[in-house]
């Protein structure tokens, strides 16, 4: 299952070249088309990225349909210090106890669930994640063909990842944050340990936020020749960033459909604010700069961010580090230095399982999966070409009711609904084989091996030839 094609297709690819290695038939889809075609499709083991309230229908439909289901939490990849923060949002007790098993990206995660669920101990699994797996210098070489696009377009540039939807989401009203949304939806109540945390991670991200239009004033005046580019969190508002640099030159804005990861492996290194993107700079070896500017918040810094990165906490100490790299040509010495921390990589290794280059998340997991037994043996239905027309003329005659729709609809819906269709933009046939093309390659295999198939619109099948 896929949400965010940007974030996500690399890695889930990975999964399906490992999977049909080891003689898998994987399909890979849009979660909503999925649980769409739940009842078409011949049973199997359907792999879920959340287990938030929002997925109980979805998961209760498909096992309904015959499949069974697995599954890890795709936010996960970095934890707060305070990890509770995040189980009652994404990991709903209920839904847990309905999988095989869950899939933890590390000890430190590992450990939690355990403690929090020990009723489901025994089924959840330290295996790390496939998004580990893709960033090893093997195979984050898929990304560089858009990687080479990004630097003939924009040439050398420091990149800024935003991460402030919690008080910047284009889906909240004006001046609601985070805390705001919970309390509507009776997640956390006012004055609970649960709201308190969010309340202090909103103050921590916006002691960053409100220095950012004198810190991109000041990088044009200091580093004129220097370009910054700045890619925004995909629910955020974009407009406040606008007016933060009118008029400035030398930044920029861009959002586009590519892979924050090969903008990260295109720029010179990064900026970000306890960010995913920081570990993902680390994993490709690129300098990320940690600007973190709250006092006396440190249970709100995310526990990989402030290891792998250089950490800044104020506008000065941000411009003077970066003077420091712009005049060493990108130097990673402040970085390497820091890495010589005796026990830096435990804690890496501690967080992320699939670290080093000889354990793979796919593998690791597939000695599970194995295990589980699908009762329900029925074939693939209504899977043919005559019904692959059928249901894509459907689906353009629904894209078309959805068009129409959309006219009509208040400002705030158009944004959500342009909101959702980023999230899959541009997934087609095309992109996934060429995808899937260069990580086969990476793996040493021939394509020539490997059959793709649509099955029905926008659902695909990976299997290895026999």
């Amino acid at each position: 299952m896929m949400e965010i094609k940007k974030r996500e297709l690399e890695a889930r690819l990975y999964f399906a070249f490992i999977a049909s290695l080891n003689g898998y038939s994987v399909v890979i889809a849009k979660k909503g088309e999925i649980w769409l075609r739940r009842n078409l499709l011949k049973p199997g083991i359907v792999v879920f990225k959340s287990l938030g309230p929002n997925n109980t229908r979805m998961i209760d439909d498909i096992k309904k349909a015959g499949h069974e289901v697995v599954a890890w939490d795709e936010e996960a990849f970095v934890t707060p210090k305070e990890i509770n923060f995040f189980v009652k949002r994404r990991i709903l007790k209920e839904n847990l106890l309905k999988l095989k098993y869950f899939f933890s990206w590390g000890e430190i995660e590992n450990d939690y669930l355990c403690k929090e669920f020990p009723e489901f101990k025994n089924y959840i699994k330290i295996t790390g994640n496939s998004r580990v797996d893709i960033l090893k210098k093997k195979f984050n070489n898929v990304l560089d063909d858009d990687v080479n696009k990004i630097k003939k377009q924009y040439g050398e540039f420091t990149l800024f990842l935003g991460n402030f939807p919690t008080i910047n989401n284009f889906m909240y009203n004006e001046g609601e944050c985070l805390s705001d949304v919970f309390h509507k939806q009776g997640l956390y109540k006012r004055g609970s340990k649960e709201n308190d945390y969010v309340v202090r991670n909103e103050k921590s991200m916006r002691d960053v936020f409100v220095l950012l239009p004198k810190f991109f004033q000041e990088y044009s005046k200091k580093f004129p020749n220097n370009k910054l580019i700045i890619r925004t969190h995909p629910s955020e508002k974009v407009i406040p960033y606008q007016k933060m640099i009118n008029g400035i030159k030398n930044i920029q804005i861009i959002n586009d459909n590519r892979n924050a990861l090969s903008w990260i492996k295109a720029s010179n290194f990064m900026i970000s604010t306890n960010c995913t993107t920081s570990v993902e700079a680390f994993l490709m070896k690129k300098l990320n700069i940690n600007f973190f500017a709250s006092k006396n918040l440190d249970d709100q810094q995310y526990f990989l961010p402030s290891i792998v990165s250089i950490n800044t906490n104020s506008i000065d100490e941000t411009l003077n580090l970066l003077d420091e790299l712009f005049k060493t040509s990108f130097s990673n010495k402040v970085q390497n230095d820091k890495f010589k921390i005796a026990n830096f990589y435990s804690h890496i290794k501690k967080a992320l399982y699939n670290y080093e280059d000889d354990i793979c998340s796919v593998k690791e997991m597939l000695i599970y999966l194995d295990k589980i037994k699908i009762d329900n043996q029925r074939n693939d239905k209504r899977v043919n070409k005559i019904y692959f027309y059928y249901f894509f003329l459907r689906s353009i005659i629904s894209k078309l009711k959805i068009n129409i729709l959309f006219i009509f609809k208040n400002k705030k819906d158009k944004e959500l609904d342009t909101y959702m269709k980023k999230k899959m933009l541009g997934f087609d046939f095309n992109e996934l084989n060429n995808k899937l093309k260069a990580i086969i390659l990476a793996g040493d295999k021939d394509f020539k091996d490997f059959k793709v198939n649509e099955l029905i619109p926008n659902i695909f099948s990976i299997e290895k030839i026999k």
